[in-house]
This record gives C-alpha cells, structure tokens and sequence, in this order.
C-alpha cells in the first residue's frame, strides 16, 4: 500500500506539532529601523505564511502528519493561528495576521508556548493520536526587553526551562533564528541542545527582508521533509550561519 492510500484510507494517526514564533516588537515593524515597510521584517513575515501553508499543503506526506500554530510576542505572547492540521488550513483567523507591539518579552513567550504545547499535545493524545515531539521555530530581531529595560536571563530562561523539562513527555526541540541585534549567546540559551536544536545568526550584510524569505523557505523544507523521514531535518538558512 503507498503512503497516499494509506492516508486516505485514514490509517495513519500520527501527528506532528510544528510552532512558528515570531517576535512582533517594534524594532520588527517600525520606520526608524525599517523605514521602507514592504521590506520590514513584520511585513515579510505578514506576506509569507499564507504561502508557506500553501507550500507544505502540497505535499502528501506534511498535508497528513504536520501541525502547524503561529505565535506572536511582544509585549505579551498571543496564538495568532490555533495548532491546525495542515490538510485542513488555518480554522479562525488568517495564517498572515501578526499583530504589532512595542517590548521584546521573551518570558511571556515561552510562558504562553509552554501552555499551548501541553494543551495541544493532551488534545491530540485524547484524540488517539500518536505525537511526535514538538518542534519550535523561534524568530527573533533583539534582547529582551521590558518596561524599556532588558529582561533578565533568569527571568525568561525560569519561563524556558519549564518548556524544555526532561520530565515534559512532549519536550519540544527549539530552533532559535536570529536577525538585527540580537546577539549569539541569547540565541543559544534560546535553542535547545536535546533533543537536537539549533542557533542560526544573521551574516553581516543580510538584509531582514532577504532573510525572513530565506527563514520562511527553510521551515517548509524542515517541515516536509521531517514529515517524510520520520526524523528532525533542519538546514541553516541562506545568509545565516550556525552559532549553536
């Protein structure tokens, strides 16, 4: 029996949660850093993800497997898209409609990704699904920040260890992506290192707009191909490098 026939048979159960994270504060959107909006990394991501479903809806193997949420932070963390089968599209709202915000709070982050992580995996559990470990695409342009102060370390990594506990059946591996200023130890405390992770930077030079289509790019191919293998597949994005 082929893969396809098995699937439409419905004999496959299992279930692949992907969460795309995406930092919103305003060094994302606003004209003092980017003053062409079209090339905003806000407005990159904003015109992508629509595509980015599309592109994974088309193949067999992520249309039946993958999961897919959207998660927004800045001030606060907000689900933007619920965790959806890929098959079946984004339910509620648009895939592309990130809000914007002003701080950079890593703690609400992990905060509201810890609470969705447990709900969706008990959800899809209780649905006899069987799940596979949960994996996190975390986009980022700076420190954290909060008040106009830079949030501790032991502050949003006390929100960031909860999620990532060994003890956590569906502990997600985190791929941390980072743009502008964030700088490399940040994103390495963000990453995880088991299961495998991953800290990618920016090269020198990289515009946001060329690497957020770049980034885009390689959460599809980390999606259909991980949907494929049965196995974890990430490759660093085109004008990035690997820090982690």
């Amino acid at each position: 029996m082929s893969l396809q026939e098995s699937f439409d048979l419905g004999t496959s159960y299992e279930a692949w949660p992907f969460y795309v994270v995406c930092d919103v504060s305003q060094s994302m959107w606003h004209q003092d850093w980017h003053p062409d909006e079209l090339l905003s990394p806000h407005y990159i991501m904003n015109s992508s993800f629509a595509g980015m479903m599309e592109a994974m809806d088309k193949d067999v193997s992520a249309r039946h497997i993958a999961h897919l949420s959207v998660i927004a932070f800045h001030d606060t963390a907000t689900v933007v898209t619920p965790l959806c089968k890929i098959a079946d599209g984004a339910p509620e709202r648009p895939i592309y409609a990130l809000p914007k915000g002003s701080q950079t709070n890593y703690a609400d982050a992990f905060r509201k990704l810890d609470t969705v992580i447990r709900q969706d995996t008990a959800r899809l559990t209780e649905q006899r699904q069987h799940v596979k470990g949960p994996a996190v695409f975390f986009i980022t342009d700076g420190r954290p920040e909060v008040a106009g102060k830079r949030q501790a370390d032991e502050v949003w990594l006390l929100e960031r260890d909860k999620l990532t506990n060994p003890d956590f059946p569906y502990r997600p591996r985190i791929i941390a992506l980072g743009l502008g200023t964030v700088d490399e130890d940040t994103l390495r405390k963000i990453a995880t290192d088991d299961p495998a992770g991953a800290a990618c930077i920016a090269d020198p030079g990289a515009t946001p707009a060329d690497l957020l289509r770049s980034i885009i790019d390689i959460i599809v191919f980390s999606v259909t191909h991980s949907s494929a293998s049965g196995s974890f597949v990430f490759d660093t994005p085109k004008g990035m490098r690997r820090v982690a």
